[in-house]
């Protein structure tokens, strides 16, 4: 039992030393080898190493020299590849590592350790170049020039594998399966070394895909790979079919590329599928055909670049949350410019693929060839689920309103095709009751159910009539439990698929938006998390206004107003610090698109957020009501007084008062302040007087000095936060009154001395308000710009 032990349990050295004991005795291929190198697995293949060991580097490349084509010998060899890889993998982090460190900071002993690695791993190179690569055996060929790949790479020696895998690649006999010629497809299928052949160009791809530049593979074998992508039933197609993907979507000038070359190709091979036997090839070239199809059409100009800039602009003045309010103090744009927000990834997608073009023949031809996989007769059962649902994405994804009406195969149109598909899916997952399925299945459906949306919003507007392909699959969901399922991600998935599958309220179709939101209101916060709620808010705005928008048409305010009531719900049931940028974007949105609708929503669902307090998560309560403040200060008093609403003004003044003076936070006492020097700010501009005479009268009550009665029956004077020293802490009464020096009178008792009265530096509009925060306002910047260009 001990011998057995201590054979099992060898220490890292004593292993290095055996190893060198048979290679020096010449035991290449023996018993004893085969079991030492599995036991060297548990050092070199499970556990993340650290440290590179020379010694065993060169050992194994000595070994890999003397193993020959023998059964036991290729057994061997794939083990020491194995290590080898494993062991090239930390070499490169030690490299990279090596390269960034300077040298003065290298230890001696650190330096000359790894010069020692990098010595032998530059003769391991050798050895794949001058044997290796050219071994008689396809398969151990195969996985050397993965490794030597990786080699050139480190070594950046990107030329000299090209010149190695070119050759290899344009000889290749496999290239003949493209023809789909029965005869010819028969004859290289049926020679011996087919499969190795394949598995040697699959490794000359995968090269291709992890080691080369971009730039490499669209200049030297752009053609290659588009033809490797359509092999059949051949690992090559999927690193292909993948390096595609990426090529197109790095750059605008490789996306021409691309769109040249499927031209060529389609035009020469007329493939006759997507299918390509590889379910991740399948899908890659799925997604790359399906963003083909969607370019402009060559000379087409009603789809050209004028719709899309149109909607382009349009989202970037809706999703502008810069709190811009320079008009409203009277300066203009040019003297006082916003930062415009960060492009949406929507703008980003068509601002990259402008000026490229697809012809129509090549459009046409995709098009066609989604529904050939949609329309098989085999498609429930030969079509694997994860290539149909990708392909019903690809398929419907910015679909236009004629894709409602025209019949595009058997008398039915895409979006019935893509309903049918996906109740017959659905019903699947759910007998057998597989929860990823089901989460992937109900994400289709949401993407369809969004896709259907915008085609509607094409044809007609927000009033227009809802169809109703998808009425089934949303009963289906209703009436299946999926929104009391088990699982948590399936039941968020189902609601924000639900959030999109029912018909907007102008409609006037059968109407289950009470159902859902009182559902969504009575979620217990055990079955849906916090970030599952935030998602599912999202779904409610991005209907409400991002999808209008981007087809030019007027924000869905009742839906707006849904999701804000909604939000404020989960706010005072759960506070969390999601809920102050989502009710931010809402107030923005809403003040600015709908605030004859919803402007008292809006300030009524503000009172309610100020007034809120938790006994337990007050810091997130805190974060709300500091947003909120800011805000008001930077957006919301601007529009309080442009409809001159003094019932809202009012309001406002009670919460600014208890947050000022009774908050347990000196950053939202401040941001109460700022509130309200910019409301007698807004107010003097405006010519309110109301407002500023009710300011100026707020403010000469607090500047009072503090009763020393102890009789007093006034709560706020009795009470230790009228105190002065309170007060000239917070700075409460400076930055009121440098805010309102002009009007207050002259007898105005001061609080402080002259010398922190001389520190007060106004250099910006707040700051002569007396706003120059301290430290304690370093989270109020964070969140402030934490709001600036929200989307």
């Amino acid at each position: 039992m001990n011998a057995y032990l201590q054979r099992k349990c060898r220490s890292e050295q004593q292993l290095m030393n055996e190893l060198s004991k048979l290679l020096a005795s010449k035991d290449y291929a023996s018993k004893k080898m085969s079991e030492l190198l599995k036991e060297l697995g548990f050092y070199y293949v499970s556990p993340l190493f650290v440290k590179i060991p020379h010694s065993v580097l060169k050992d194994l490349s000595v070994l890999l020299t003397h193993l020959k084509d023998k059964k036991e010998d290729l057994r061997i060899a794939k083990l020491v590849l194995c290590f080898l890889a494993r062991i090239v993998d930390v070499f490169e982090l030690r490299y990279h590592h090596h390269a960034l460190t300077s040298a003065t900071s290298r230890e001696a002993s650190r330096a000359q350790s790894f010069d020692m690695a990098m010595s032998t791993t530059s003769n391991l190179m050798k050895i794949m170049e001058t044997s290796e690569l050219n071994h008689a055996s396809f398969p151990r060929q195969a996985t050397c020039l993965k490794l030597y790949a990786h080699l050139c790479r480190i070594f950046q020696r990107s030329d000299v594998l090209m010149l190695r895998i070119k050759p290899m690649i344009q000889k290749s006999p496999v290239w003949g399966l493209l023809t789909a010629d029965k005869k010819v497809t028969a004859s290289i299928t049926g020679k011996k070394d087919f499969l190795t052949q394949i598995a040697l160009l699959g490794a000359a791809f995968h090269s291709i895909r992890f080691h080369l530049t971009t730039d490499e593979q669209s200049y030297h074998f752009l053609e290659n790979i588009l033809q490797a992508a359509f092999l059949p039933n051949a690992a090559a197609s999927r690193h292909a079919a993948a390096t595609l993907l990426q090529l197109f979507e790095t750059s605008n000038e490789q996306a021409k590329q691309v769109t040249a070359q499927f031209e060529v190709f389609f035009a020469r091979f007329r493939p006759a599928t997507l299918r390509v036997g590889d379910q991740l090839a399948t899908i890659y070239l799925v997604r790359l055909c399906g963003q083909l199809s969607r370019l402009p059409i060559t000379g087409d100009s009603s789809s050209g670049a004028s719709q899309t800039r149109a909607a382009s602009s349009n989202l970037s003045n809706l999703l502008d949350f810069s709190f811009d309010t320079g008009d409203a103090h009277g300066h203009s744009a040019s003297d006082a410019p916003a930062a415009s927000p960060p492009p949406s990834p929507i703008q980003r997608q068509r601002r990259r693929v402008e000026g490229i073009t697809v012809s129509s023949t090549l459009s046409s031809r995709l098009r066609d060839l989604f529904l050939d996989i949609l329309c098989a007769p085999d498609v429930m059962g030969g079509v694997p689920k994860a290539v149909l649902l990708v392909t019903i994405e690809e398929a419907v994804k910015d679909a236009n309103a004629e894709c409602c009406i025209l019949k595009a195969r058997g008398n039915v149109s895409l979006f019935e095709i893509a309903a049918s598909l996906l109740l017959k899916v659905l019903g699947e997952a759910i007998a057998t009751q597989n929860v990823a399925t089901l989460h992937r299945v109900v994400r289709t459906v949401q993407f369809t159910a969004e896709a259907l949306d915008g085609s509607v919003l094409q044809m007609t507007g927000t009033t227009a009539h809802h169809p109703q392909f998808m009425d089934r699959i949303t009963d289906q969901i209703i009436t299946s439990g999926l929104l009391s399922h088990a699982n948590a991600f399936v039941t968020c998935q189902s609601l924000r698929a639900l959030v999109w599958l029912l018909p907007r309220a102008s409609s006037g179709v059968n109407d289950k938006w009470p159902m859902l939101t009182q559902r969504l209101r009575d979620l217990p916060q055990a079955q849906l998390q916090p970030e599952a709620r935030q998602t599912i808010a999202e779904a409610f705005f991005h209907r409400a206004v991002t999808q209008p928008s981007l087809h030019q048409h007027a924000v869905d305010h009742e839906m707006l107003g849904k999701v804000m009531q909604l939000t404020l719900v989960w706010f005072q049931t759960q506070p969390c610090e999601w809920h102050a940028a989502m009710l931010v974007r809402i107030w923005t949105t809403a003040l600015r698109k709908c605030l004859a609708t919803l402007g008292d929503a809006v300030f009524a669902s503000i009172n309610a957020v100020l007034d809120f307090q938790h006994r337990t998560l007050r810091i997130a309560t805190e974060r709300v009501h500091q947003s909120t403040l800011l805000f008001l200060s930077h957006f919301g008093v601007s529009h309080l007084i442009q409809q001159s609403s003094l019932s809202w003004f009012h309001a406002l003044v009670l919460r600014l008062t208890k947050h000022m003076l009774l908050s347990a936070s000196l950053v939202t006492r401040r941001l109460s302040v700022n509130v309200l020097a910019e409301f007698h700010v807004q107010a003097s501009q405006s010519g309110c007087q109301e407002i500023v005479s009710h300011v100026q009268t707020l403010v000469t009550y607090l500047t009072q000095p503090a009763s020393s009665s102890s009789s007093s029956t006034d709560v706020v004077r009795a009470s230790r936060i009228h105190t002065q020293e309170v007060k000239d802490t917070l700075g409460i009464q400076d930055a009121l009154r440098q805010c309102l020096a002009l009007r207050l009178p002259s007898k105005a008792p001061a609080t402080v001395s002259a010398t922190s009265v001389r520190n007060v530096e106004p250099a910006t509009p707040f700051a002569a308000a007396g706003l120059n925060f301290s430290s304690t306002q370093q989270s109020t910047s964070s969140v402030l710009s934490a709001f600036d260009g929200m989307f």
